[in-house]
This record gives structure tokens, sequence and C-alpha cells, in this order.
């Protein structure tokens, strides 16, 4: 299952190949976005509200789903040869960057619908990206993550360590820290990140280095799922919290 929240709307996508929008207050559905003529074929696999309130939506059938702020009509993007594994759209900008097991980045124009650039170099399937500022970070089935410039879709650096796939990805960012709401493409410069691989480790990249500044074996023998910001509490001190597939946290 995949979720995005705005405001008093959340939108969750599962293997039905469809999505439910519902109002968070009283926690019922408003719509149900799969019909015979729009939608997926296959399972959603990411989902992200657009600014203006369209939802964007990215499937097992390679596909994405523009959908309208009202009603249960979509937009066809295509461009992915391979599943869909994570979709971001921008906080400001009519702008969404989608990546895919075909190793493929690749940025969309909301307005013209149309595919705007593409960022090739993976050896394997991306399984995960951040996005914040003008840097884009992505991780893939390999263990490598790898960062580029959003503005110039052009690679910038291959950063290495993990063993197994990249699971969790976090741009440690001002707003990251001390925000709930740290919307992609949002956050000004960001120069550390935090991914979570399937060797149960935790690591802190300097992008300005290209180092692995710090290392934490946070669950030996199982994946991380989830790195996130202990928000309010210990602010930008560099504090994170850790899932695992055990149920735990660290």
């Amino acid at each position: 299952m995949c979720m995005s929240l705005m405001g008093d709307k959340a939108v969750m996508g599962s293997a039905d190949h469809g999505l439910k929008e519902l109002d968070t207050r009283s926690g019922t559905v408003t719509r149900n976005l799969y019909t015979k003529r729009y939608g997926h074929t296959e399972w959603v696999t990411s989902v992200s509200h657009c600014r203006d309130g369209r939802i964007l939506s990215g499937g097992m059938d390679s596909k994405l789903c523009l959908w309208n702020s009202s009603g249960v009509v979509c937009s066809d993007l295509v461009g992915h040869l391979g599943s869909i594994s994570r979709v971001r759209t921008h906080a400001r900008d009519d702008l969404a960057i989608s990546a895919g097991y075909d190793r493929t980045l690749r940025a969309w124009n909301l307005q013209t619908k149309k595919e705007a650039g593409c960022c090739t170099g993976h050896d394997a399937p991306i399984t995960d990206f951040i996005w914040a500022d003008d840097v884009v970070a992505s991780g893939d089935r390999g263990g490598t993550v790898r960062v580029w410039d959003a503005c110039r879709a052009a690679h910038i650096s291959a950063l290495r360590g993990h063993k197994g796939h990249i699971t969790a990805m976090l741009a440690l960012t001002p707003q990251s820290c001390n925000s709930l709401d740290a919307d992609a493409g949002s956050g000004g410069p960001v120069s550390l990140i935090a991914t979570g691989a399937q060797d149960g480790n935790i690591r802190i990249w300097d992008l300005r280095q290209k180092l692995n500044t710090f290392t934490l074996g946070a669950h030996p023998g199982g994946a991380v799922n989830e790195v996130q910001t202990l928000l309010r509490l210990i602010r930008c001190t560099g504090g994170v919290m850790i899932g695992r597939d055990n149920h735990s946290l660290l």
C-alpha cells in the first residue's frame, strides 16, 4: 500500500489497481480512483499530491496516472519500461519525478503532461529517491546511491557502501528536521542524506565530500524500512528514527 497526505485529504493506492481518497476528519471515502476506462491495470505502487489538488500515481503497469482534482478522470503519462517504484511532485512548481525498474529517473511537466527529462546510469532497478531543492538522490537494488543535478538532469556522483538494495532514504535539510510537511523540491540546499538498506545499516552521506560520514548497524539481519527525523524532540541535532521489518524502532 502507498499513501499521500494533503491537508485533510489522504489518498491510498493498493494491489487492487485502484486508489481511494479519504476525508481524514470523518474517515469517509470521497472518491474511488479507478474505472474501466481510467486508471491502472496493475498494483498501484506510489502516489503523491500535486500542489493544485491533482493526484499523481504510479503502478506496476509502468505508467503514471495524473488524476483531476475532482471526478474520476486521469491522463496517462507514458515513458517508463518497467514498474514504477516512486513518484514525487514538486512543492511549488508543476513538476514531478518518477523512478522505475527500468533503471531510469524521469521528470514530467504536469502542465503539458509530457516527459521533460530522463536520467540514466543505474545498473539495477531504482527502489527509491529523494528530491530536495535542485538535488535528487536515487537508490537501487544493487545498494548504490546516485546523486543528480535536477536542473540539468546530470549525474554528479555514485555512493557505494550498502550490501543489499536501498529500502529507505531521507534528505537531512533544516525543513525535514523541523516540519512534518517537507515536500519534494523544498527545504533548501541539501548536503547530508540518510539511507537505509536490506543489510540493516543506516548510512549518513556528505554530498559535498561524496563520503559516507557515519554508519549505524541498526538492525543486523533485518532490512531498514523507514528513516525519519525525530521531529520536535531533537530538532536538527542529527537524530533519526529507524523502523525495521520485525516491527521494532531504534
